[in-house]
């Protein structure tokens, strides 16, 4: 754009890289997530309204669910 003889040069930001932004957040925040259920489930899981650790069959229901939003996270989703 010319203004008085100046050329001034506008950046736009397109939704392109909003959609970017948002979408890379979101995956980073499912890792987080899941990583903490592997990490320390029975710290993670009371603050999400889960069970603090299963007992009998259910030792490692946590841990899988951890594996799985960190699964989840790294394969990429068809459009």
């Amino acid at each position: 754009m010319v203004v008085n003889g100046l050329l001034i040069m506008r950046e736009t930001v397109s939704l392109k890289k909003i959609n970017t932004v948002l979408a890379a957040t979101f995956i980073l925040f499912i890792l987080w997530f899941g990583t903490e259920y592997i990490l320390s489930p029975e710290t993670t899981a009371p603050g999400y309204g889960l069970p603090s650790w299963p007992s009998g069959d259910g030792d490692g229901f946590l841990v899988i669910k951890g594996i799985r939003d960190v699964v989840l996270a790294l394969v990429p989703q068809p459009a």
